[in-house]
């Protein structure tokens, strides 16, 4: 499982790289997670997760990446691929995909928070309707807007320190 996590670096793979994973086997979940980087394969490229198996799911994610992008006609999406569930996701309105040099933005009429594009968000959204259901004891979520705010947070996790086990 993947929960509650972030990533704002950009993301180059040979097959099928995502935001956050590039493999979401079958039985694992993807959930409460956004990326902003660009997502860039030489085959296949994801917003969130690269392969996504039947039997897993992506849920309640959200794509922020300005471009994903495959140098092929390989499979793209703003969110993940549609083997696995991909439920309640949202991805950056103009965000551009396809193949290199000739990505465009998403129709509407393939959106939606439940398929492997996701519904769209547009970047004057307050931050709090976009992460709506997120965990704010976990999340630190500001009340501007996604281009004007700064992001979320996770909230600081202290902890204790351990050591190895003797061997």
């Amino acid at each position: 499982m993947t929960k509650n996590c972030y990533s704002t670096v950009n993301i180059t793979g040979a097959m099928f790289p995502g935001g956050i994973a590039g493999a979401n086997q079958s039985g694992a979940l993807i959930e409460y997670c956004y990326s902003t980087g660009n997502v860039i394969g030489t085959t296949g490229a994801f917003g969130i997760s690269g392969s996504n198996a039947a039997g897993s799911t992506v849920r309640n994610c959200v794509a922020l990446s300005p471009k994903v992008t495959s140098n092929n006609s390989a499979s793209v999406s703003r969110i993940a691929s549609a083997n696995g569930t991909v439920s309640n996701n949202k991805a950056r309105e103009d965000m551009k995909i396809g193949i290199s040099g000739s990505e465009s933005a998403v129709l509407t009429a393939q959106t939606g928070v439940n398929n492997e594009h996701g519904a769209n968000v547009a970047l004057n959204t307050a931050q709090t309707s976009v992460f709506s259901g997120w965990d704010t004891a976990i999340w630190n979520i500001n009340t501007g807007n996604l281009s004007n705010g700064a992001l979320p947070t996770l909230k600081p996790n202290p902890q204790s320190s351990t050591t190895l086990p003797a061997s």
